[in-house]
């Protein structure tokens, strides 16, 4: 339940969301977006927590001239790359991590042209798939769900057919890394039914190739109003780390 997880309470000046943990040897990180109230515009930012709960001051990692947020990891062929959500600069990109945790270097340009929301990556089948969300023509970037496949991690990425794959305010935009449970992908998705990161739905994906997707809800986890928690938007783990966050008013 969120209400049961301790809170990492940023500065009053700024919010964090999109937390990304990540196990090093016997050491926890956490990767997270980082919006500074004055300038509306998000940066990338970790922090080290211990088993304790205790925290590292957090350092920014990656800063850009426009948006970036929900820093999706990716551990392929011995390396660490880092692909965060740029839609405001109209392309998916990816950054090879060249001393851990706070330098990284531009690795490729995934997609260009095109503003796509929470790009989330994973292997299946023999090919990389990319889901993220993307503003149809009348719609808002939190109700459609697209899909893109490659066989290789960096691209080049094809449309899928049946773009968008969901259409769905309830379980559209990506809500975190996709994981296997039981031999089954289980994707977290945002509710925005109510508000923007309202809720978490984890859908199970029934049929994924490149003509067919298909998608059913398993489960959701939704705020706890009464603790004033007023939305959580996104759910990761790394080793026996869980980490989500949640909107609350101070």
């Amino acid at each position: 339940e969120p209400a049961s997880f301790a809170p990492l309470v940023p500065p009053p000046d700024r919010l964090w969301a999109d937390p990304f943990p990540l196990r090093a040897g016997d050491r926890h990180y956490i990767f997270f977006e980082e919006l500074r109230y004055a300038t509306g515009r998000g940066r990338i930012a970790v922090l080290e927590i211990d088993r304790r709960g205790r925290t590292s001051p957090p350092s920014i990692v990656l800063e850009r001239d426009h948006h970036l947020s929900y820093p999706f990891l990716l551990e392929w062929q011995g390396r660490l790359y880092m692909i965060p959500e740029s839609s405001e600069n109209g392309t998916v990109q990816a950054y090879r991590c060249e001393s851990f945790p706070d330098v990284w270097r531009s690795e490729r340009i995934l997609m260009s042209g095109m503003a796509l929301l929470d790009p989330t990556l994973v292997e299946y089948g023999g090919r990389w798939w990319m889901f993220a969300n993307r503003a149809e023509d009348g719609a808002s970037t939190w109700d459609e769900l697209h899909l893109f496949h490659a066989d290789h991690p960096f691209g080049p990425y094809t449309p899928h057919p049946r773009n968008p794959v969901r259409s769905d305010v309830r379980a559209a935009r990506p809500a975190g890394w996709i994981v296997r449970e039981n031999g089954a992908l289980i994707r977290p998705a945002q509710d925005c039914s109510v508000r923007y990161g309202y809720a978490l739905s984890r859908q199970r994906i029934v049929h994924l190739d490149e003509q067919v997707y298909e998608e059913t809800g398993v489960s959701r986890i939704t705020p706890d109003a009464a603790r004033g928690i007023l939305g959580v938007h996104t759910l990761n783990a790394a080793g026996d780390l869980a980490v989500i966050d949640r909107l609350v008013r101070r």
